[in-house]
């Protein structure tokens, strides 16, 4: 399970990252190149955790801009920007056609590059709603990181009670991109409070931890 080397999360979105900062600009605003940069940004990360998953059976990896699991979802997003989910099947009622069930998540990947925490708050909450192994919030890097990370905790408590995993990797904003040189900072949620990770704990470990409520 592994990607020319790519054998963390962290590794993932420093990949993604290069890869949506190379990609050629499209639009004829200011805006429009950003939200089609974070666009790719997106893609980029659900594209190389296809690859990171091709040869583990039963395991889609679904986002907006991936067409491949439509005739099985009937759709390309299911309710996160990228879900690395284990799938069942089972027949149907009356037809006998094999349709497709989520069985669990691995990962459930949201973002938002707005920098107000109350924009962050909006998206961060579809973590706290879903139950999966791996949780990862992608957001900008911000002047004031601390107050940012602190607005996000109480949530954070609230998103770990199934037993998750949980992560925020802070990028540079696209406006930044192609003339600065980018950062990753990655931090885990870690008894009550976000600590500084670097994220090289491997996609392997992707089994879900113990459910209990805390």
């Amino acid at each position: 399970m592994t990607l020319g080397g790519i054998l963390s999360i962290l590794a993932v979105v420093e990949q993604a990252l290069r890869i949506a900062e190379a990609a050629p600009d499209v639009g004829k605003t200011s805006g429009t190149v950003r939200h089609a940069r974070s666009q790719m940004f997106v893609s980029s990360l659900g594209d190389i955790l296809r690859r990171v998953f091709a040869d583990v059976a039963g395991v889609r990896v679904l986002n907006r801009s991936y067409g491949g699991n439509k005739k099985t979802f009937g759709l390309n997003e299911v309710l996160y920007d990228v879900l690395v989910c284990e799938i069942g099947n089972v027949p149907a009622a009356r037809s006998g056609q094999t349709l497709t069930f989520v069985k669990r998540s691995l990962w459930m990947i949201e973002s938002e590059f707005a920098k107000s925490s109350r924009a962050a708050l909006y998206d961060f909450n579809k973590l706290v709603l879903g139950n999966s192994a791996n949780k990862l919030f992608v957001a900008p890097r911000v002047a004031d990181n601390a107050s940012w990370l602190a607005t996000l905790r109480p949530a954070a408590v609230e998103a770990v009670r199934d037993g998750s995993r949980l992560y925020c990797a802070q990028i540079s904003h696209p406006r930044e991109w192609k003339t600065q040189v980018s950062v990753v900072e990655f931090h885990r949620f870690v008894d009550g409070a976000w600590q500084h990770d670097i994220g090289k704990e491997p996609l392997t470990q992707s089994e879900v931890p113990s459910r209990g409520l805390r």
